[in-house]
């Protein structure tokens, strides 16, 4: 967590932050309300690409992202996304591993982004981002470092505890949120976009545009 490459801030936030729903869970307030529009996008991220995400920071693209205009929702398809996290489907079990290949960007009546989820359906993994919250999240994770080669639960639950009251700042969800698995591949194969890509599928959005 401590590697500043984007693919390693990326899966040790996801990581650290996404953990199995619990069930019971309160309903978290909708992802990023401020966000007039909604894009999905489909992209390449490996264990071999030091960058992983569908944006390197909130002004530009991952250079791969296809197509390169993105895929806007419609209202009903928008709202579903921010409602991602209020209600349990799919598989709630997260896998170690995180190689995201699709992307929401959200974004103000300004058009300015407002915030990012990067989703890997493999895994059922995913990273929240916004302006401003990752580095303050890097700075609750080190604060809170468990000792090496141990676990300490106490640490473990105030380091939750204080990420959940950053993510709420943020207008993200709770890290023991519930998601909406079945939703949001629905989403993305409206949009023309398998859940799990060939490099067929990328060139295919590639030649769209």
């Amino acid at each position: 967590m401590l590697r500043f490459s984007l693919a390693t801030a990326l899966t040790a936030l996801a990581l650290a932050a996404a953990l199995p729903a619990k069930a019971g869970a309160p309903e978290a307030a909708g992802l990023f309300p401020n966000a007039t529009v909604v894009k999905v996008y489909m992209y390449e991220s490996s264990e071999k690409k030091l960058e992983a995400g569908v944006m390197k920071d909130f002004k530009t693209l991952t250079p791969d992202a296809v197509p390169s205009t993105g895929v806007t929702l419609d209202t009903k398809q928008a709202a579903q996304v921010k409602r991602a996290f209020t209600r349990a489907t799919g598989d709630q079990a997260i896998g170690a591993c995180f190689f995201p290949r699709h992307g929401f960007v959200f974004e103000d009546a300004a058009g300015k982004v407002v915030g990012t989820l990067d989703v890997c359906f493999e895994c059922s993994n995913y990273a929240i981002d916004a302006p401003g919250y990752r580095e303050k999240a890097k700075a609750i994770y080190d604060r809170h470092r468990q000792p090496d080669g141990e676990w300490d639960e106490k640490i473990a639950r105030k380091q939750a505890a204080e990420i959940n009251r950053l993510r709420a700042e943020y207008s993200m969800a709770p890290t023991d949120a519930p998601i909406d698995w079945n939703g949001l591949a629905a989403i993305v194969q409206a949009a023309n976009m398998p859940t799990v890509p060939k490099p067929a599928d990328y060139e295919r959005l590639r030649t769209a545009n």
